[in-house]
């Protein structure tokens, strides 16, 4: 499985990132996981003095150089922080959605994050917006 997280330094979701970590460092060693972060700070030197500064240094970490980057859409990140599971075989295992909806029952990351490795869990699938109403007719 790999962790995939986006986020930016200058906003709250530095803070998710950390936690991030610390559900890493719970699960690694019972799971088969790997970690990848997504920085998408515009200065991506920034980004990694921030990354030592907070000792962030686990799993591996990439820059998209700001939010224009073809990752960001083929993930369809709209939101960051964002993350998102995937499974050995290249699919998405969990959504960014499936883990908001995720943490209003459940607040421990890395709990979220096994009960979806060991199918605990059920996949939530994202609503279908309701089709418009047909106009009246008068």
């Amino acid at each position: 499985y790999v962790l995939l997280s986006f986020w930016i330094t200058n906003s709250p979701s530095a803070d998710y990132q950390a936690k991030i970590q610390e559900a890493f460092t719970k699960i690694k060693d019972q799971h088969p996981i790997r970690l990848v972060s997504v920085c998408v700070d515009e200065k991506p030197v920034d980004a990694a003095k921030f990354i030592l500064e907070k000792q962030l240094r686990l799993g591996s970490h990439a820059f998209t150089s700001g939010f224009a980057h073809r990752t960001l859409f083929d993930y369809g990140v709209r939101a960051i922080p964002s993350f998102w599971l995937i499974s050995p075989d290249g699919k998405i295992a969990m959504s960014q959605y499936e883990f908001a909806m995720a943490f209003r029952t459940q607040p421990d990351l890395a709990q979220i994050i096994v009960n979806r490795i060991e199918g605990k869990d059920v996949p939530t699938p994202a609503p279908t917006p309701a089709a418009p109403e047909a106009p009246k007719k008068d």
